[in-house]
């Protein structure tokens, strides 16, 4: 009986002692298995919050390159309604400047000779103007007259004037020689005035500075 007893006993010790060892070991598996949990988490946010950022670095990229492609277009408008209306004022004036004849047009060719012997150097000049209906255009006489305003401003020169026909109306002021030469025909005068329409047109249309 005593030796079944110690039997008894012995084996409750090996059943508490496998228990305890279990116990542990499954505990410990359980801390291993929380630890690798734990990490595995921390691996998959920081990889989502990676992939995350470049998703986004992705997007703001699109998005910047379609800001810009946008801004292109607008300029490209802008500049296309800027040349718009510049041509049509041009073509407008143009219209107008090709109905100037008479009188009218015998005093603007006065004052574009004026003008363009101003941008010359003092000397002999020729002044060639392109005749017009109903302009009496005597050579003489528009000599005279356009010395006589050249003298008011201080101006004193020699110049003689060439009528001819052509289809650019105004004048063309050259020097004796033939080297210099100043074109103020009005064609020209409307191609010379598209730069300042341009600066002029920016910030009245787009409102820039």
């Amino acid at each position: 009986m005593a030796t079944a007893d110690a039997q008894k006993i012995l084996a409750d010790e090996i059943l508490q002692d496998a228990k305890r060892k279990t116990d542990e070991i499954l505990s410990a598996a359980k801390a291993e298995a929380e630890k690798i949990l734990s990490q595995a988490k921390a691996t998959a946010q920081s990889e989502a919050e990676k992939i995350l950022a470049e998703h986004r670095a992705r997007a703001g990229k699109r998005a910047e390159m379609t800001l810009r492609m946008v801004e292109q277009q607008v300029a490209r408008g802008k500049l296309h309604a800027r040349d718009t209306v510049i041509q049509a004022a041009l073509e407008q004036a143009a219209a107008h400047l090709v109905e100037i004849s008479g009188e009218a047009y015998k005093e603007a060719v006065v004052r574009l000779a004026v003008a363009a012997a101003r941008q010359m150097p003092a000397g002999d000049l020729v002044v060639k103007v392109t005749a017009a209906p109903g302009a009496n255009l005597d050579e003489n006489t528009l000599a005279s007259e356009i010395a006589a305003a050249l003298q008011k401003e201080g101006a004193t020169v020699n110049l003689r004037v060439k009528v001819q026909s052509g289809p650019a109306r105004g004048v063309v002021v050259e020097s004796a020689d033939g080297r210099l030469r100043w074109d103020n025909t009005f064609e020209e005068r409307l191609r010379r005035l598209r730069p300042g329409l341009q600066r002029l047109t920016i910030p009245i249309l787009f409102e820039e500075a």
